[in-house]
């Protein structure tokens, strides 16, 4: 192409400055931040509150606002202002469901390129819905190889894989909050029944240790208030909502723990993930899907298959700090990979090609 910079419309339901703790939300930021340098980029998302504008120029590109229904006032915006490229960023895991809404949008749309970049693992009911609308779509950019191989069964011909990307430079310069106990284990996200929030717990009340080791665990969700309950009267337990500085603690942390009872509708590499592990923290997950794509159990952090495995490897990480710095330390290399710039060159190639 020539020098001149591409324009790219990137629609995405949730963003800045949105209060959410999103891997998603955090992953597309970071990616249209760094993006923003060398193309000429409008963030098209919902409004979601009155506090903030319509339209507002944020680090060197345009964030765009609109009301319900989102997708369709999205298309018009977009439709109005002729880019070069479309970007349908989607979190929704219902195949059939996400193909009536690209439907819709795209009719008003028809002949500029589109992107479909899918966040997270979809449900494998109504699959192949996704062949008819195939045509209306140039690409599609999944966010973890266990994605990918689920696309490519069903349009194989159009499916990139380019992973999630963390601004590594940032993380290094965080502040860890202050801890007392010797040991903090932690878990950051969202307190819902597939993230397994209870799981960690139980295993941490059953293991009854003293106030030398504590547990932190941060983030919003139904399960909450169950979660409070049962620790109630614990010294060493702590559990808050939404944390702005939630990096922070998750610095401050020894071990970060995610007890996923499933992937679905979980960003592709979950972020938190590969943050903890960017800040040298050996991380522990559970033995579904994305985390096998990521982590070599026992080298850069450990995956577990059951309760009592976890229990049994959480002891063994309080014990010994020796192990926990050294996985501590492949988790960091493994974590590199993943640096936003390295994510968003490999973006925009993808995108300057699809609009020539």
């Amino acid at each position: 192409m020539s020098n001149k910079k591409i324009k790219v419309m990137y629609v995405v339901t949730y963003y800045y400055p949105m209060k959410r703790p999103s891997g998603i939300l955090n992953f597309v930021y970071e990616l249209c931040n760094e993006l923003s340098k060398s193309i000429d980029l409008v963030v098209v998302t919902y409004k979601y509150s009155n506090a903030v504008p319509y339209q507002e120029k944020h680090k060197g590109y345009f964030i765009q606002r609109c009301s319900h229904p989102f997708r369709l006032n999205a298309a018009k915006i977009i439709r109005r202002s002729n880019p070069d490229l479309i970007v349908f960023g989607s979190g929704i895991v219902e195949p059939l469901l996400f193909s009536l809404c690209f439907l819709a949008f795209r009719s008003l749309i028809p002949n500029t390129p589109i992107i479909w970049q899918q966040y997270n693992v979809m449900r494998n009911r109504f699959s192949k819905v996704i062949q008819l609308i195939a045509p209306f779509f140039e690409r599609l950019i999944c966010t973890s190889p266990d994605m990918e191989r689920f696309f490519k069964r069903i349009v194989p011909q159009k499916v990139e894989y380019i992973p999630p990307g963390i601004n590594i430079a940032q993380l290094d310069s965080i502040t860890p909050v202050k801890k007392t106990s010797k040991v903090r284990i932690g878990y950051f996200g969202h307190f819902n029944y597939q993230k397994g929030p209870d799981i960690l717990l139980d295993i941490f009340l059953e293991l009854n240790l003293n106030n030398d080791v504590e547990l932190i665990m941060a983030g919003t969700g139904p399960m909450r208030k169950k979660l409070e309950s049962k620790a109630k009267g614990r010294d060493n337990i702590k559990i808050y909502g939404f944390l702005p500085n939630v990096r922070a603690y998750i610095k401050s942390c020894d071990i970060v723990v995610f007890p996923y009872r499933s992937f679905v509708s979980v960003l592709g590499f979950p972020l938190t993930i590969i943050e903890a592990m960017a800040m040298y923290k050996p991380v522990m997950v559970s033995d579904v899907l994305s985390a096998k794509s990521l982590i070599k159990d026992g080298v850069n952090g450990i995956i577990f298959k059951n309760e009592k495995q976890l229990k049994e490897r959480i002891k063994t990480l309080i014990s010994n700090s020796s192990i926990r710095k050294k996985i501590g330390v492949q988790a960091r290399k493994k974590a590199e990979e993943f640096d936003i710039k390295v994510i968003a060159q490999r973006t925009i190639e993808l995108w300057e090609k699809v609009a020539k």
